[in-house]
């Protein structure tokens, strides 16, 4: 399942009002965007958000400026590119759920240069999904209601420079700590970490180490700066 993450869509609505100001935006994106796209009811689906930003992207071409002044800054640019989330599993523990979900980039740099220009957003290539800043994998939690799960703002991951050592049946050894941070988006409900147990902790580690070690550290998301420790990871099974 795919979600179109609210940083996209402010992406497109900075896009869409820097073209008006610049008096260069087309009367039929006018339309599409205030008509449909900036309705709060209307679903957005991936695909329709990469259309409509390679439009604009091909809409600002006359406003081409020299995009070699900006300096690099990987970690500005994962907090204001436009990404997806691409969930990929979903962890049932107990009532609660742990989501691995992966933040994606839903254009490449490369494919809309004068937008990342106009919106004086560092162009850094293909670097991005390398160093992970703002992308890669993470985990998400949930409480499953009637059958579905409710998201909450609690993200979970690894720092990708953790040691992916792998482990056998016949060793204990302490693992990479867990990292959370917490990331508002939509309507994900709110939850203070600190009323998590340990009791829940340890099988919520166990879980994620798990998979992160089958999917591999270094394709998860970096923690932000202001990250707190979830779990240490000692006596890791």
């Amino acid at each position: 399942m795919q979600l179109l993450a609210h940083q996209t869509i402010r992406f497109i609505d900075q896009a869409i009002r820097a073209l008006d100001n610049e008096q260069a935006l087309p009367r039929h994106l006018q339309r599409i965007f205030y008509r449909t796209w900036w309705h709060k009811g209307y679903p957005h689906s991936v695909e329709s958000a990469r259309e409509l930003i390679l439009e604009i992207e091909d809409a600002a071409k006359t406003l081409r400026g020299d995009a070699s002044q900006l300096e690099t800054n990987l970690h500005e640019a994962g907090e204001r590119f436009p990404i997806f989330h691409d969930v990929v599993q979903v962890l049932p523990i107990f009532n609660h759920a742990i989501v691995l979900e992966c933040h994606r980039p839903l254009v490449r740099a490369s494919e809309v240069p004068v937008l990342l220009y106009l919106l004086r957003i560092p162009s850094c290539g293909e670097g991005m999904e390398v160093e992970n800043h703002g992308f890669g994998y993470h985990f998400h939690y949930g409480k499953v209601k009637s059958e579905t799960i409710a998201r909450t703002n609690l993200l979970l991951t690894f720092d990708p420079a953790s040691s992916g050592v792998k482990r056998t049946r016949s060793q204990n050894r302490m693992g990479p700590p867990l990292h959370g941070e917490y990331h508002a988006e939509g309507k994900n409900r709110s939850i203070n970490a600190e009323t998590i147990g340990k009791n829940k902790r340890l099988p919520i580690y166990t879980v994620c180490l798990l998979t992160a070690e089958k999917r591999g550290f270094a394709n998860f998301k970096r923690p932000r700066n202001e990250a707190f420790i979830f779990h240490v990871g000692e006596n890791a099974a």
